[in-house]
């Protein structure tokens, strides 16, 4: 079985359910009120037989709440009918008791699994084979109870086609609500589906893209030390030697920062997010701490403004991603032609949102490239020193988050990139 006609089997029996618990109440509520003129009249025997249908309807609301929808369907409908014509016999035609095996026909198709068609031919043709019988026999099949007077089936005849005039619409519009809410839970589900394609063909692409540029950035660092270490092996001069091992470093220290941007893009897409409150202050001091100690950062003065005026909650680690990228890409990227390189983090947290500033006099991005930044791989010059990953995790994770970002930049004259975050709390 497929799943989406597992899906629909699902629904229709959500469906069915609903119809067969509506059909009860309706039932249970006709049986109740016609009880009215047994009490006016002083009937017990009826009242008595009234109060067993009603248990009988109880126990056929039970068994479909719990149990199986098909098994009470069925058993309505049969014994529902039989019932029906055992007490249009009693009370005879004009009682008028002889209509509602018609109208049960009506609620055959939607109570039913129509897959079953011996069930639901059955069930559609009992009813007319009861009336035919009742016809023939001229509802004479069983004694008429003693109690019952002409004139007093004569306004049971009434009273039953008012009730069934007031809880037929009712069933009827039950119905109609029930298959306009399944509708509405199909739709819902093909929207999902389509929206699931979309992702897996997003995700697809991705794939094709991700193991065709890190199998070619891997082996490019090894390739690189692999051929260092060919040249180290048959160099004397010490000086040359210390060259060579500091070129092994930064082709190691490369290929570990882009392990690292695979391990933060898988565990984004991988891990449930994680709310926890954040101290802005802090988180933002240790962040700065941990990339000022780096060779490139010491020229660079790194200063934040904080304004915090509520709780805030959201995944520190997807949070220091992002961060640690931002920072990563305004040291890597600064410009060494200014008089004073700068970063600057403005952090504003009101409105059950956080809003975010990373603004730097780097080197800046050209116009033409601001479009493609995020996407996977993308390098806005040969001469990028990143793996291409690291604005594309900052962009799908900050998705992830529910937020949104923005950049703006110019050439020589920096870059400003601000993000939006939801509270998760």
């Amino acid at each position: 079985m497929s799943l989406v006609e597992e899906n629909y089997r699902k629904q229709d029996e959500l469906r069915r359910k609903k119809v067969v618990r509506w059909f009860c109440y309706a039932c249970m509520a006709a049986n109740i009120i016609s009880a009215l003129p047994d009490l006016y009249y002083g009937l017990w025997i009826n009242i008595a037989i009234t109060l067993i249908v009603a248990a009988f309807f109880t126990i056929m609301t039970i068994i479909n709440a719990r149990y199986s929808t098909n098994i009470t369907a069925n058993l309505l409908l049969f014994i529902g009918n039989l019932i029906v014509f055992i007490f249009a016999n009693l009370l005879g035609r004009t009682a008028n008791v002889h209509i509602i095996l018609v109208i049960g026909v009506l609620f055959v198709p939607f109570m039913l699994d129509i897959r079953n068609r011996f069930s639901v031919v059955f069930h559609a043709t009992f009813p007319f084979l009861l009336l035919l019988i009742l016809e023939i026999a001229d509802f004479n099949c069983l004694p008429k109870l003693a109690d019952v007077t002409e004139e007093h089936r004569i306004i049971f005849g009434y009273f039953n086609i008012i009730i069934m005039f007031f809880i037929s619409p009712a069933v009827i519009y039950s119905i109609i609500k029930t298959q306009t809410s399944t509708y509405d839970m199909l739709l819902k589900s093909g929207d999902e589906a389509q929206v699931k394609n979309i992702a897996l063909a997003k995700a697809n692409t991705e794939l094709d893209r991700f193991v065709y540029s890190v199998s070619h950035d891997l082996r490019s660092p090894i390739a690189s030390m692999l051929g260092l270490v060919n040249l180290s092996k048959i160099e004397q001069d010490l000086t040359m030697l210390r060259h060579y091992e500091e070129l092994k470093e930064k082709s190691l220290l490369k290929l570990d920062s882009f392990i690292r941007d695979i391990l933060d893009y898988s565990r984004n897409t991988r891990t449930e997010l994680k709310a926890e409150i954040i101290d802005w202050q802090l988180f933002i001091s240790q962040h700065i701490e941990q990339h000022q100690h780096s060779k490139e950062a010491q020229a660079i003065e790194i200063t934040f403004q904080i304004e915090q005026n509520q709780d805030f909650y959201t995944d520190l680690y997807r949070v220091s991603i992002i961060f640690n990228n931002l920072l990563s890409n305004a040291i890597r990227y600064s410009n060494i032609l200014v008089e004073k390189q700068t970063i600057h983090i403005n952090i504003l947290t009101e409105n059950n949102s956080t809003q975010i500033e990373v603004i730097d006099n780097g080197i800046g991005i050209g116009e033409e490239h601001l479009d493609n930044i995020f996407k996977m791989f993308y390098r806005a010059s040969s001469d990028s020193k990143g793996s291409g990953l690291g604005l594309y995790i900052v962009a799908e994770t900050i998705q992830k988050l529910n937020g949104t970002v923005s950049v703006s930049s110019q050439i020589g004259k920096g870059t400003s990139f601000s993000i939006t975050l939801p509270n998760c709390n």
